[in-house]
């Protein structure tokens, strides 16, 4: 069908065909999966891209805390765009790595209150084993930072309630217990209350008509309109 359009109906078919909405109606099938209420998932770009906007994002709306938490055993890719958004930064972050079971008692020190994000998977890729979310969740904004959790190895495979535990952001991907297979892309969630004080550090596409209207400055809050850097992808998976 999409091959359809696309040969009769060309560019046409963004806004004929609904494609533009399409990462939006793919992000409320994620959402009732995920606990994550009505508009604040949208399905786009690939899980390291997002993890990238979103851990930025958050960084950005702790100005003095310097600290990035996560754990030895999260998952690689995770670690590697966190060193390389600090490489960006001059060194004026660190990342903080930790055993799992010190996770909770780095969040209740006094040391805390220099912690900006803490950046953890679900699900361990390796062991199986899995977070409690929210208690984790509410122990990070007792010290007054924010959380990001990786979803690619729990989102379709166990019980979330992402508003139920109050998480400030969460990534996962489509190709695994979405089912949408090797290509499929990547979806992110932003807290309701987050979403118009964070601005992404990707000012993609937006939308073709605002790439069009010859409008010469990006709308500055995170609002999910703003969260995706490229073209939707393809979703007819979804």
């Amino acid at each position: 069908m999409l091959s359809i359009y696309a040969g009769v109906d060309l560019i046409r078919s963004w806004n004929k065909h609904g494609w533009l909405e399409r990462q939006f109606t793919a992000g409320a099938k994620i959402a009732r999966l995920v606990g994550g209420g009505d508009k604040n998932i949208i399905v786009s770009d690939a899980t390291s891209v997002n993890l990238f906007k979103l851990l930025v994002a958050a960084m950005k709306l702790r100005p003095g805390r310097t600290v990035v938490l996560s754990e030895r055993g999260n998952f690689p890719t995770d670690i590697y765009i966190i060193q390389g958004i600090l490489d960006q930064m001059d060194n004026s972050h660190q990342l903080k790595l930790v055993q799992t079971d010190c996770i909770l008692s780095e969040l209740q020190c006094e040391a805390s209150s220099s912690i900006a994000v803490v950046c953890l998977t679900h699900v361990n890729f390796k062991t199986g084993s899995m977070h409690d979310m929210a208690a984790l969740t509410a122990a990070a904004h007792a010290c007054g930072a924010l959380i990001l959790w990786d979803l690619s190895h729990s989102a379709g495979a166990v019980e979330l309630d992402l508003l139920g535990a109050d998480v400030d952001f969460a990534v996962g991907c489509g190709y695994k217990y979405l089912n949408g297979g090797p290509g499929a892309p990547s979806f992110l969630f932003v807290h309701p209350r987050l979403q118009h004080a964070s601005r992404s550090p990707l000012t993609g596409c937006y939308k073709v008509g605002w790439a069009t209207s010859g409008r010469s400055t990006f709308p500055k809050c995170f609002s999910l309109l703003t969260a995706w850097v490229g073209l939707p992808a393809e979703l007819h998976r979804y």
